[in-house]
Formats: C-alpha cells, structure tokens, sequence
C-alpha cells in the first residue's frame, strides 16, 4: 500500500526513510524539497554565463571589503574582556580603563650594565633618550619622569639647602662622583627615595645597573599603551648601551604583539595538513587548487569583517580561525567531490546534480552551528561567548557562499575532466521487476540486469 493511502497519522509520524524493495516508487520515497531546489533552481540560476560573472563580481567585492577589514584589524584584547560581564574584576578593569588610563602606566628603564656616570657624554646619552621618550604620543613631559642622574648633576648641585654638602668634590672624577653619590646625595631625604634606583658592586666603585622612569598620559584604549611600548623599545634598542624597558602590563601586551605571528603559523600548518589529506581523496587537481583558494578566501574574509565587527585579533578569534579552516573545508570538499564523481558530461548538469546531492546537508550544518550558538550572543555571561559566536556566525556563511556558489561555479567554468562514460563506469546489479525483462543467461525466477547507475533503472 502506497503512503498516501495510509491513516494521516502514519503519513506524518511512520514514513520516511527508503523502502528496500521498491527503492525508486515516486509516492512512497518523493524528493527533498530542498535538494530539488538546489537542483533545479539554484543550478539553473548558475548555469548562465551572466549568473557566473554576477557570482564571481560578487566575490571580488567581498575580498576587497575583507582586505580593507584586514588593514584595520586590530591585535589584543582589553583586561576586562578577560572576565565575566557580571564579575568583580571586570568591573573594576573597566573602571580603571575608564578613569585611570590617563596617568596609569609607570614605565620602567634599566640600564642593566655599568656606565662612567661620572662622563659627560654618558649623562648626555641618558638625557638624551628621555628627552626622545617625553617626544612620544602617550609619553608624559619631563615633569612626570623620574631621573636620579639628572637630580644629582643638576638639582642636588645647585640647590642652596644641598649645595654647601658637595664641597670639596668633583664630581667629574670618577672616585668623587661615587663618594659624593654614597655620602652626601643619598643621606640627603628628598633624594632617598633613589636607593632602590642605583645599584653598586661589591666595593661601591661603579654603578652596575641603575634605573629611570617615564610615564603614560593620555591613553585611551589597549592599543595606545601597545603601540607605546613598541615605540619606547625602538628607542631604548637603538641607545648604544643596554636598556630594559619594562611594566608589569607588558607581558600581557606582548601576547599581543605576537599574536599575529602565531595565528599566521597556526593556519599555516592546519592548512598543509587539511590539503593533504585533501589530495589524498579527491584526485582532480583543480578541484584541489579551488579548495586551497576557498580556504584561503574564507579566512581572509573572517578576518576582515570580524575587524568590521568590531572584534580584534586574539586568542579566542585565533581557534575560531583553526576552527574555520576544518569547517570550510569541509562543505568545499564535498561539493567539489560531488562534482567530480558525476557521470553527466555536461558541466552546468553535473553542477545541478552535485548541488542536489550536498547543497541540503551543507545548509543543514550551517543553519543547525549558527542555532546551536545563538544562545551565545542573545546571553552571552562574557565577551568571549560573544566573540565564539561573531567567528562561528561569519564562517558558517562564508563556508557556506564559498560551496553553493563560487566553487561550483569555478568547476564548470575550468571543468577539464572526463565524466564516467557508460562503458566505464562500474555496473550496478539491480533485482527490480520494473527494469525489465532478464537479461540471457540469467536465472528467471531473479530477473537481474547490469545499468550504468540506480537513475537508469527508472528510464
């Protein structure tokens, strides 16, 4: 008995699947509506030339807009992004961000190996590189940093309550600079606060390491102190003397520097392995090659309008980048191996039938990801849910644009491969009455004929 004589509650909760002995009868096993769709309207559509220039401009523009976001993004994230919306810590990161980035960062510069601090040239060389520091954007005037050596050689000699305590050394000569520093300039109080700064060896005759401050002013955002602490590290490295510019903010922020370097490494190596193992099941070279530019399309336009959506390059949009290359290659990959495996000749038709075959299940998994993480941006308890979603959000349309349209498209436009030809092509056994009338040679009571595929049996 055919489905549609059955009750209507076994049409709606007992039918489905294939039946094994009549796999092909058109009422009790109909087609997808979705694969028909794929098929017939979204092959037809990409069929035209017309359609395939539209499809391919399309594209172009996306790259140029993913190219524009790639020379805005932006590297790092803020502390309090680090932590939960509702938690103390991100309330208090974010106050300080807020009121405190004016004045907050207290650089550090350690001259970590003795100098003749007693010469004019090597004094001359430390003002010098303050003087270059206080010149920077985020770097506070002379009046905010902090110098023993220019306290002691200016200050401490000619002011009147501590003049009349140098008399009698020259501070010019090596031993009474050293004399002069130990007994007189740090027993004066003001000058006290500098005895963490200066560090003797053994015998108080030089200075092996000594320290110097700057500080921040005008900060704004995360980026600011980043790219001022690059800017200080060019100075500091270009000073013929060792210099360490240091705050206990930089091991964070040099996370971010490098983040980059290791995102770029990342999908390197995950992208050999993915195409290797990729050459291994499908054979066509061009297929391949297409793939490989998918991917790579796909991950440039992540990251560019993940910069226009406000999200900057860290670690958590660096697993959602790893992540992508498996998810992209995944509907490429099938896609293109449905268009390969084809027996039609024709292109656009062997388009149409390998979209019939994965376009439903390539919508599937894109429309169920995005669902299965909405929850994410609706309540997200952290900025790091949000991020998940943003990435898992633009992948699964990218991935999903890159399958339905420019790839097929691309195969048919380059296809230069040789479809399944009958004689070719395996034979398939099929025991089905309605094929007809068995073949000579064979049994009669299991009429069995050889067809060039399960859709000939119905012709």
């Amino acid at each position: 008995m055919c489905a549609e004589h059955r009750h209507i509650l076994y049409q709606l909760l007992c039918t489905g699947g294939v039946d094994p002995e009549n796999p092909h009868h058109p009422l009790d096993n109909p087609e997808h509506l979705g694969m028909v769709l794929c098929r017939d309207w979204l092959g037809w559509f990409l069929s035209f030339p017309v359609s395939k220039v539209a499809v391919i401009l399309a594209f172009a523009v996306y790259l140029v807009g993913a190219g524009m976001g790639c020379a805005r993004v932006k590297q790092g994230v803020e502390l309090y992004h680090l932590f939960s919306y509702n938690s103390y810590a991100a309330r208090a990161s974010y106050l300080e961000t807020q009121y405190q980035y004016q004045y907050m960062f207290r650089i550090q510069l350690v001259v970590n190996e003795p100098l003749e601090y007693h010469k004019q040239s090597v004094r001359d060389e430390i003002s010098n590189m303050m003087k270059r520091l206080t010149q920077l954007e985020f770097i506070a005037d002379s009046e905010l940093t902090e110098s023993w050596l220019n306290y002691y050689t200016n200050v401490f000699q000619t002011e009147p309550r501590s003049s009349w305590l140098v008399r009698g050394f020259n501070i010019t000569r090596k031993k009474d600079f050293y004399n002069c520093l130990r007994f007189a300039f740090l027993r004066f109080p003001p000058a006290q606060r500098f005895l963490s700064d200066i560090n003797f060896n053994d015998n108080y005759t030089q200075i092996v390491s000594s320290r110097f401050y700057v500080n921040t002013e005008g900060l704004k955002t995360i980026h600011d102190i980043q790219n001022t602490m690059m800017e200080i590290r060019k100075i500091v490295d270009s000073m013929p003397f060792k210099v360490i510019a240091f705050n206990s903010y930089f091991p964070l922020l040099d996370l971010n520097t490098i983040i980059f370097d290791i995102a770029f490494m990342a999908m390197l190596a995950s992208s050999g392995i993915v195409m290797l193992i990729t050459v291994i099941f499908i054979s066509s070279f061009v297929s391949c090659l297409f793939i490989a530019l998918a991917i790579a399309s796909i991950e440039v336009g992540l990251i560019g309008y993940l910069a226009w959506w406000d999200v900057s390059l860290n670690p958590i949009t660096i697993v959602g980048l790893i992540m992508c290359i498996g998810l992209s290659v995944d509907n490429v990959a099938h896609i293109s191996h449905a268009y390969v495996s084809s027996s039609i000749r024709d292109p656009n038709k062997r388009m149409a039938q390998a979209l019939y075959r994965v376009g439903v299940p390539i919508l599937q998994s894109a429309g169920s990801t995005v669902a299965g993480t909405v929850l994410f941006a609706l309540f997200p308890p952290s900025y790091t849910y949000l991020v998940l979603f943003k990435t898992i959000c633009l992948i699964m349309i990218f991935s999903s644009a890159h399958s339905l349209l420019l790839v097929p498209v691309l195969l048919t436009i380059f296809d230069r491969s040789k479809p399944r030809t009958p004689e070719n092509q395996p034979k398939l056994l099929v025991t089905d009455d309605r094929c007809g009338p068995p073949q000579k040679g064979t049994p009669e009571c299991q009429p069995m004929i050889l067809v060039s595929s399960s859709e000939d049996c119905l012709k």
